[in-house]
């Protein structure tokens, strides 16, 4: 078979560069999927460009470190995978793509970097996941609400001086996204209650991914809504008592809950009796804060519960109450410094309990160190 008569091809490295240097002849071809191939190089790419027929194009994991304007003519382009490249940003004419479906993008090791879309980025009607964009201009912040089809997007807003407008407009533009499956929104840097303009803000009704990253006095009641919310992310709020629990604890579908870096600054954080969480099977708290000191678990909570993870980091006041009123627990992660002792209390008076348990309700006890 000639060449140009291929319509896909998965590049692997064994194939060399004798192969990319050929890639001007895959004319016809549809889908090309280079991920990993770390003989890829920007050269390459102008080639790739040409391929006006391409519906599916990954570069993920390459070392390309320049995207042409070209890339604005592959009109059929359905997927485009541009996830752990060397890439600063993409070029204005990536609007033209108004086929594009799925558009990822991402720097290898610096989750900072993101896609600054520009303005005109409305005529991609047909997006529905878009990754890593950047926010900074009121009037793009306008536009991304007429992607109607979108169900995931990664948005983050930029700093600069218009940042109170870009927000409020933001909030319109997600309030119309009717068909948003995942949502991951946040601030490039969090300078006090920057998210509190969610708070009243109309939910998208469909949502089963939910993720905040930036500072939050409290969590939306709208949240409670969500019926089909399946997992929830909090990193870098300002969290101080239970209202937490009192919007999470009722929703039907919810079974995970993740907590990163900085979400409470409490020194306990208990979990009541009347915080049911009929679905919650995971629960992980990464945060590497010394708050909260205390989790507490009282009885009747979280009923479901089977996979625990804290993160004790180096504070040597952490501690896990009431682990026995967790009835259905299968496995209990602890991590952090090998040296800190409130890790290794906690590590015995878990193994205790699980030891007290008749054999089919003990648990798992495991150590992850840093």
């Amino acid at each position: 078979m000639k060449l140009q008569h291929v319509r896909s091809l998965i590049m692997f490295e064994i194939q060399g560069h004798k192969l990319l240097d050929r890639l001007g002849e895959f004319t016809l071809l549809r889908v090309l999927d280079m991920e990993d191939c770390k003989g890829l190089a920007n050269e390459h790419v102008k080639y790739i460009c040409q391929m006006y027929l391409l519906k599916f194009l990954s570069l993920r994991g390459t070392y390309i470190s320049l995207m042409p304007d070209e890339v604005g003519n592959l009109e059929h382009l359905l997927t485009l995978d541009l996830e752990e490249t060397c890439l600063d940003g993409l070029p204005e004419t990536v609007r033209k793509l108004d086929k594009l479906e799925c558009l990822k993008f991402g720097k290898k090791g610096e989750w900072s970097v993101m896609w600054k879309a520009p303005r005109g980025v409305s005529n991609m009607k047909a997006l529905r996941e878009v990754t890593r964009i950047l926010l900074g201009d009121v009037k793009i912040a306008e536009e991304l609400g007429e992607l109607e089809q979108l169900e995931a997007i990664i948005v983050y807003i930029d700093n600069n001086a218009q940042r109170e407008d870009v927000r409020q407009q933001l909030a319109l533009s997600l309030s119309r996204m009717y068909s948003l499956r995942s949502l991951n929104l946040g601030e490039m840097e969090s300078d006090g209650m920057t998210m509190d303009y969610l708070i009243g803000l109309p939910p998208p009704h469909l949502l089963r991914f939910l993720r905040f990253a930036g500072g939050l006095s409290k969590l939306p009641e709208w949240v409670g809504s969500l019926t089909y919310l399946v997992q929830f992310t909090l990193s870098w709020a300002r969290f101080k008592d239970s209202q937490l629990w009192d919007v999470l604890c009722e929703l039907p579908s919810l079974e995970l809950i993740i907590f990163q870096h900085e979400f409470y600054v409490g020194t306990e954080l208990v979990v009541s009796t009347k915080h049911k969480f009929p679905a919650l099977k995971n629960m992980m708290v990464q945060s590497n804060r010394q708050y909260p000191e205390v989790f507490e678990f009282e009885e009747g909570s979280m009923t479901q519960l089977e996979n625990l993870t804290v993160n004790f980091d180096k504070w040597e006041s952490k501690r896990i109450v009431g682990v026995k009123h967790l009835k259905n627990l299968k496995e209990v992660n602890l991590t952090g410094n090998r040296y800190n002792p409130a890790l290794g209390r906690a590590l015995k008076e878990l193994e205790k309990e699980s030891n007290s348990r008749s054999k089919p309700t003990r648990f798992t006890v495991t150590v992850t160190y840093d």
